[in-house]
C-alpha cells in the first residue's frame, strides 16, 4: 500500500487548478463538485483513522470543498473525477 500512497500524492498538485470532470460529493460540508467547475487544489492529506486521504479545494469565491478517497477506492476514481 505503500506505493498506492505515494500515487495518491503526487497525481495531484496543491496549487494547480483542476476542472472537474463528474459530479461527486464533497465531505463534510455536503455542498458536492459539480461537473465543469474549476477548482484550485489547497492541500491533501491522510487520515489513519478514515484510511482516506482529502483533498482540499477552493472555488474561485473563495467557498472550501474536500474531496475524500477511501484507501479502498481505485486512484482512477479521482482521476475521472478532476482534472488539469
Amino acid at each position: 500500500m505503500v506505493g498506492e500512497h505515494e500515487k495518491r500524492r503526487t497525481v495531484v498538485t496543491v496549487g494547480e487548478q483542476y476542472r472537474v470532470v463528474r459530479d461527486a460529493p464533497s465531505f463534510p460540508d455536503g455542498l458536492g463538485f459539480n461537473a465543469g467547475e474549476l477548482l484550485t487544489l489547497n492541500s491533501l492529506g491522510y487520515s489513519h483513522y478514515d484510511s482516506s486521504f482529502a483533498y482540499e479545494f477552493q472555488t474561485d469565491t473563495g467557498t472550501v470543498k474536500t474531496y475524500w478517497l477511501d484507501d479502498a477506492d481505485p486512484i482512477e476514481k479521482l482521476i475521472g473525477t478532476f482534472s488539469r
